[in-house]
């Protein structure tokens, strides 16, 4: 089985070049640490350059090219030496985005259209889909491309990111349809909060007013879902709002068939984390959890994280 990932003869090489007819079914060579191929038997592999040994390892889907959705190995290698303060802008699969962050860029774009955690049946073709947090679009770009006719409301506060928001929806007009855009955070009223913004690492409300934030308009998402019957996806990621903007909407929750939720909290915060799936239980949600980021990967010594949070939770809410 020939590799499909190719490299030119004159591109310029400042790492060794390794090369092992053996393991390598196409014997291509690349200049990279850690060499990322399929073996025989059509599984991820890596070869160590210090012992040239072959081992077995489930690399990110991201890396390989092996359905039109997910970057060419091409691709991952030329963005992730990239800079994270110039906008790039990048093709895949027919759909155009720009962003900054390389980081951001392989884990959001692996999470939403490589693994699909977004995906979900709606009962029409023409879902309402309420997207409170949505960042520089990927999830927007998503969810229109699984429904091209679905409703999208999405909000995000950050002034930057909304930019990037807007660009990105404007340079995919098949998909910038039925969609509206909206410059607020998430809150409990509709009064308006100090805010923290921090581009797409994470921007978040900041109740404490500290310096460096700035006022940004609110939205109380109790009264937002008061206006719908039912709404088939609500997606929650709103850097740890959500453990006020959840219970204050509870009246409202019965009308929201999936739910996607990020959790975000401290290793001190186990109460805070249990009311809210309490919450969720007692509005008639199954809940399934996954980890949404291994900030900190030995517990025991480290204990707190350097982020803004410890624990980060992808909570996925569905009525059975």
């Amino acid at each position: 089985m020939a590799h499909n990932c190719k490299r030119s003869e004159d591109e310029p090489s400042t790492e060794p070049v390794f090369e092992d007819k053996s393991r390598l079914t196409g014997a291509h060579r690349y200049p990279v640490k850690h060499l990322c191929i399929k073996t025989s038997n059509n599984e991820p592999a890596t070869i160590c350059p210090q012992s040239g040994v072959c081992r077995q390892k489930k690399f990110e889907p991201v890396f390989f090219n092996n359905k039109p959705s997910q970057l060419s190995w091409g691709q991952a290698k030329y963005h992730k030496h990239l800079d994270d303060v110039t906008p790039k802008n990048i093709r895949i699969d027919g759909v155009s985005f720009i962003y900054e962050h390389r980081h951001s860029l392989f884990h959001t774009y692996e999470e939403i259209f490589v693994r699909e955690i977004y995906r979900f049946e709606a009962a029409s073709a023409n879902p309402l889909i309420i997207d409170c947090g949505a960042n520089i679009g990927l999830s927007i770009l998503y969810f229109k491309k699984i429904y091209p006719a679905a409703r999208v409301i999405g909000f995000e506060p950050d002034p930057h990111n909304f930019h990037l928001l807007q660009k990105n929806l404007l340079q995919n007009p098949t998909l910038n349809v039925s969609v509206d855009l909206i410059k607020k955070a998430l809150w409990t009223n509709n009064n308006g909060i100090s805010f923290q913004a921090e581009g797409s690492e994470g921007s978040k409300v900041n109740e404490q007013n500290t310096a460096g934030s700035t006022w940004v308009e609110t939205q109380d998402l109790n009264e937002l879902l008061e206006g719908f019957d039912y709404v088939d996806f609500l997606k929650v990621d709103i850097e740890g709002a959500e453990n006020q903007v959840i219970p204050a909407a509870k009246d409202q929750l019965h009308k929201v068939k999936n739910m996607f939720l990020e959790y975000h909290g401290k290793t001190d915060q186990l109460n805070q984390l249990n009311r809210l799936l309490n919450l969720i239980g007692e509005m008639g949600f199954s809940v399934y959890m996954t980890t949404a980021d291994d900030s900190i990967q030995q517990p025991f010594v480290q204990k707190h994280s350097k982020n803004n949070f410890d624990v980060q939770l992808n909570i996925f809410c569905f009525r059975p």
